[in-house]
């Protein structure tokens, strides 16, 4: 169902394609918009066991394609490096495919919004849970079960 790479060679391993999902800081999470267009929005995001982690405001652009159509693809660049004179770049990506949907479960919206703390606030684990609590009623959490992952480079 979902395209292998047309160029073999820039393949990555799945080991660092995991990293590179696992380590960037924002990644662009591609949706069904409003009448067909595509809806592409970047994100902070967290990759914890098959699954992306994402949180949303109650409302919104997003919600609402999730809503219509649960398929979604997410993209994030890593390293890059201009080479002007030869025009040319090199860079790392990754392109998961997967269903996304609203977390509904108190354990698991906990448990991604505690993933999405680690990563971008490790230092303040005990404080980022005292935010979750005041911002529990508020926060969305959307989970991505990864289906296709692919990494490609350039070297």
């Amino acid at each position: 169902m979902f395209r292998e790479l047309r160029r073999k060679e820039k393949q990555m391993s799945s080991e660092e394609t995991e990293r590179i999902l696992k380590e960037g800081l924002y990644g662009v999470l591609a949706l069904e918009g409003d009448g067909g267009y595509p809806y592409a929005v970047p994100l902070n995001y967290a990759y914890d066991s098959g699954k992306i982690y994402f949180h949303a405001a109650t409302e919104g652009h997003k919600l609402d394609a999730i809503a219509k159509n649960d398929k979604a693809s997410f993209n994030v660049a890593g390293e890059t490096k201009l080479l002007p004179s030869t025009f040319n770049c090199l860079y790392k990506s990754v392109t998961a495919f997967g269903k996304v949907r609203v977390v509904d479960d108190e354990a698991a919206k906990r448990r991604g919004l505690e993933v999405l703390i680690q990563k971008y606030s490790p230092g303040f684990v005990s404080e980022g849970g005292k935010y979750i609590d005041a911002q529990w009623r508020r926060a969305i959490v959307i989970e991505m079960e990864v289906e296709h992952l692919t990494g490609k480079e350039a070297n």
